[in-house]
């Protein structure tokens, strides 16, 4: 009975007992079948990819949204130092179409070297950053000459010429001549460009004094302003630091360019040569210098705009604000 126990479970013939140990080796083979078979896949798809992993470009991982946006490329540019010479920069297209620290270092010139197509989506940004600009009258009469220290230089010069366009009108400049007080306020700004080219900051000293501002209002000049302004012959007194403020400059250039063509008797060129020489010395040498570098000054930047691409592209910016 031991034996028996020990041999076979109780109430089982010996066959009935041998066949559930064949079915349980038959499936075990089938599982051992299935696990090479994956096996055996496995490895083929690892040989698969090892074979063909050269084939399989390399795809970069998508770039985040802030690279998506800063444009990283380089590209060459000239800044203008406060002493009026160029340094070499290299900078991202980045920082030429955000960093307005930058552009207060960029004149027209500078600008002019930069790809097309890099200049001018950098300066329409800078026109729609600095568009307080050209508010007109009411906005320039609250702004100092520390506030346009803050403007870049190309949009100052096209905000001062708005201002001299402004006073011309308002002067009614050569109108007694029969002129257009409006076109010959595109005599007055050639005349500002040969002076101080739109810096409201600019001191020449010399031998007859100091000349200040955009208008390089001389120390005669600004003797001669003082008494206009005493008899009443012009509406506003001055002090000195006035001569800075490109709202009051701009009115000085025009009121002075005024005095000199009612001196010349309505001739337009002979107040140009009397802006800068005086009506006794105006046929002279540096006379004639003088008129023929504003003459191509107001035709290569005001009527025609052919000397600058970066001038040409601003003006028609600013056209419709």
């Amino acid at each position: 009975m031991s034996l028996a126990r020990s041999a076979h479970p109780p109430f089982v013939e010996p066959e009935a007992a041998v066949a559930p140990r064949a079915k349980h080796r038959g499936f075990l083979a089938l599982l051992a079948t299935a696990v090479v078979s994956v096996a055996a896949v496995g490895g083929y798809v690892r040989l698969h990819e090892f074979a063909t992993a050269r084939e399989v470009p390399h795809v970069a991982p998508a770039p985040s949204l802030l690279e998506s946006i800063v444009d990283r490329r380089l590209v060459a540019i000239t800044l203008t130092t406060p002493e009026w010479t160029k340094a070499r920069r290299v900078v991202t297209v980045n920082a030429l179409r955000t960093d307005r620290r930058l552009w207060r270092q960029m004149h027209v010139g500078d600008w002019d070297l930069v790809p097309e197509a890099i200049r001018e989506p950098a300066l329409r940004n800078m026109v729609q950053a600095y568009a307080a600009s050209f508010e007109g009258p009411r906005r320039w009469r609250r702004m100092s000459a520390a506030d346009w220290d803050a403007v870049p230089q190309p949009v100052r010069a096209m905000a001062y010429l708005r201002m001299i366009w402004h006073w011309a009108a308002a002067e009614r400049v050569g109108a007694d001549f029969g002129r257009n007080p409006r076109r010959v306020a595109q005599t007055i700004g050639a005349i500002v460009m040969a002076e101080s080219w739109f810096e409201h900051r600019a001191v020449n000293e010399n031998e007859w004094g100091r000349d200040l501002g955009l208008a390089q209002c001389s120390t005669f000049c600004q003797r001669i302003m003082t008494v206009m302004g005493l008899t009443g012959a012009i509406r506003f007194a001055l002090s000195e630091t006035d001569y800075f403020n490109p709202w009051v400059a701009t009115r000085v250039a025009t009121v002075w360019f005024k005095r000199e063509l009612i001196r010349a008797e309505g001739d337009v060129d002979l107040a140009i040569r009397a802006y800068h020489r005086g009506i006794d010395d105006a046929m002279d040498e540096k006379g004639d210098a003088y008129l023929a570098r504003v003459l191509r000054l107001r035709r290569q930047y005001v009527r025609e705009q052919t000397a600058s691409a970066s001038w040409r592209f601003l003006a028609g910016v600013i056209a419709p604000l």
